[in-house]
């Protein structure tokens, strides 16, 4: 969502973030509140957008922390002892709950075509492409673009 917000201001690209806003109100749009947390945290005017247009965050339950319990376990993350370049605590919770609600994962991290020997040292969209995990992870451009609407 903040890549979008930044790269595609909503003074140049009314009709894009229109089009967006029916998708939250309706619920296609979501984020969990970690990620929700981030973006007010760096974009407040985004969180107070998505707030009109009646955002609902999705909390964390247990099957959310099992599961993203489950993926540190698979990353051979113990103990909270992250990669600062893999993914972090609230990456996995991000994770783990598009995994649970079936959604598609949003993300501006790029993909890596080489992936690090260290499990730990893996990025949202390797994580999500484990055959454990298996979330449709994609970018906000491919996401727009797979649409096929016209803004």
């Amino acid at each position: 969502m903040l890549r979008g917000w930044d790269q595609y201001p909503i003074a140049l690209f009314p009709g894009l973030w229109s089009w967006l806003g029916k998708r939250v109100a309706s619920k296609s749009i979501r984020l969990p509140k970690v990620a929700f947390g981030e973006v007010g945290h760096k974009a407040q005017d985004c969180c107070e957008w998505l707030e009109a247009n009646d955002h609902k965050v999705i909390v964390a339950t247990p099957q959310i922390y099992d599961t993203a319990l489950r993926i540190a376990t698979a990353l051979q993350i113990e103990n909270d002892a992250f990669d600062p370049e893999g993914v972090d605590h609230n990456d996995l919770l991000i994770i783990a709950t598009a995994c649970v609600q079936k959604d598609t994962l949003v993300t501006d991290e790029s993909l890596q075509f080489k992936l690090p020997k260290n499990l730990k040292k893996y990025k949202i969209p390797a994580v999500c492409d484990l055959p454990t995990v298996r979330v449709n992870c994609v970018s906000f451009l491919k996401y727009i673009s797979q649409a096929k609407s016209a803004f």
